[in-house]
């Protein structure tokens, strides 16, 4: 067997059997291999077989993507009504009820912490809506 330029030996090393001397060209000796035949078979089948198991795995997680990003994005509207309306209500009755008119009872620093809280959930849900989105670089 003809070895490739890239087995040849690089300067320096020591090269590789010679087996027979030919007047176009030497052959060396391919290397041995310390795994049996039938796993070198066998890692050559699944070798070919490879591109067929790549091919389903992209074909599925795009389908499992697809169908995530069509529910996200059909559920965010109503995610961002609850959620930053509700947070937006809370922060209202924080800085009213709780700074300006001052009542006693009222819990201002926990409301104003659940208003915060609506929206760091918000963020996040967008979080998760974009690691399931490719979107083009230059949009924001």
């Amino acid at each position: 067997m003809r070895t490739s330029w890239r087995a040849r030996p690089s300067p320096g090393e020591r090269p590789p059997p010679v087996v027979a001397l030919r007047a176009h060209g030497t052959y060396y000796a391919p290397p041995r291999s310390w795994r049996p035949l039938a796993l070198q078979f066998s890692g050559q089948l699944l070798h070919g077989v490879g591109w067929v198991v790549r091919l389903t795995w992209t074909i599925g997680w795009t389908l499992v993507r697809l169908v995530v990003i069509a529910l996200l994005v059909l559920v965010e509207p109503f995610v961002r009504l609850i959620l930053l309306g509700f947070g937006y209500a809370a922060f209202l009755l924080s800085v009213i009820g709780g700074f300006l008119l001052d009542l006693p009872h009222l819990p201002k620093w926990g409301i104003l912490g659940i208003a915060v809280g609506c929206v760091v959930l918000y963020l996040l849900f967008l979080l998760v809506m974009s690691l399931f989105m490719r979107l083009p670089r230059d949009r924001d």
